[in-house]
């Protein structure tokens, strides 16, 4: 994305994504501190929407200002995203799958849950950089933000807290 915006090389690109993963391990360490203080549901509900909402204001910059964000923008923006995916969405899946099912079936819906997230990965993968050449960075970033407010509301009305309780208790 970087890259399509025209901010820099491909050198450039490399270093502020090896910042902005740099980030997304530190969203991974606030995470993994604070999931037993605020809740894996809550960590999951925001951290989609906070995915959604950092794209959707660099679309809107981009639309109602006819160029690209700024670096000034744009930096502030993917790091809120790569902290959210990294410390929230990225880590809460998984937590819940090993949460919410009942311990004989477990290994399975992990196996199962993991198989869907690289199935996903891998059309992304095949699927974003054509669909960015199709339709451009604005319908992308609009895009995601429908993605994140979906997760979000998903997360907010069919998702189950886990925070206190035991695994027991989940199974019942």
């Amino acid at each position: 994305m970087l890259l399509e915006l025209s901010y820099s090389s491909h050198s450039g690109a490399l270093t502020l994504t090896l910042i902005l993963y740099i980030i997304g391990v530190i969203g991974t360490l606030v995470f993994v501190f604070t999931a037993d203080i605020f809740g894996r549901k809550k960590w999951q509900e925001y951290t989609f929407l906070a995915q959604g909402v950092s794209l959707f204001v660099l679309g809107i910059y981009f639309i109602v200002v006819g160029v690209a964000p700024p670096i000034l923008l744009l930096f502030p923006m993917f790091a809120i995203f790569y902290f959210a995916n990294a410390g929230g969405t990225g880590e809460t899946t998984g937590i819940f799958v090993s949460e919410l099912f009942p311990t004989r079936m477990r290994t399975t819906a992990m196996g199962a849950g993991t198989a869907i997230s690289r199935v996903g990965a891998i059309i992304s993968a095949v699927v974003f950089p054509i669909t960015l050449k199709l339709y451009g960075i604005v319908p992308m970033e609009m895009l995601l933000f429908v993605v994140g407010v979906s997760g979000f509301l998903i997360t907010f009305f069919l998702g189950e807290e886990t925070k206190d309780k035991t695994l027991e208790e989940l199974s019942s």
